[in-house]
């Protein structure tokens, strides 16, 4: 719930130097066996939806603990000469977080998803600017994560960020919640 009390710890954070993800709602995100039952993207939430809270997720948009975790994810993409990220690139990491967050998506199926999210957050252009990509980032985050709570926000950005950066490890283990 919105109200729920801030769980990861501000001066350890929500991950540590190990990658184990201190936050247990997080940590299922990230869990390979999590969908066994039902797909979490196909699961959902309607008290999100509410007007109070769709305008308490777009206020998280701008929170600073938020902005800093999104604008260090966003060091991931490497951008053309003129700070632009090209197609190409967008596809390349968005297919990344794909394989982690759908794991059991083929790769089929996934680049079309990945040409679907294209299309609509580059709104027809060849690349996209530093704020187009923080808004797709955000939307990315904000569907993804179950709580209304920048520093759950944070933990699911910082985790995804460890996980692409450990892409193809098979020892799973780094990944589990620290007790």
């Amino acid at each position: 719930s919105a109200n729920r009390p801030n769980r990861a710890n501000k001066n350890n954070g929500p991950v540590n130097v190990t990658g184990k993800i201190r936050d247990r709602e997080i940590a299922t995100l990230f869990n390979p066996s999590r969908d066994r039952i039902k797909p979490y993207y196909e699961d959902g939430d309607s008290s999100m939806y509410t007007e109070d809270n769709i305008a308490k997720r777009q206020g998280l948009k701008h929170d600073p603990v938020v902005t800093e975790s999104l604008k260090e994810f966003m060091t991931l993409y490497q951008k053309d000469s003129a700070g632009y990220v090209t197609e190409n690139e967008f596809k390349r990491v968005t297919h990344k977080i794909g394989k982690i967050l759908r794991p059991n998506t083929d790769n089929h199926q996934l680049r079309m998803l990945v040409d679907e999210d294209w299309k609509k957050d580059s709104k027809g252009m060849d690349r996209v600017d530093e704020l187009t990509l923080y808004d797709a980032l955000f939307e990315l985050v904000d569907v993804w994560c179950p709580n209304i709570d920048p520093l759950e926000y944070k933990a699911f950005l910082d985790a995804l960020k460890f996980r692409m950066r450990y892409d193809g490890q098979k020892n799973t283990t780094a990944y589990d919640v620290l007790n």
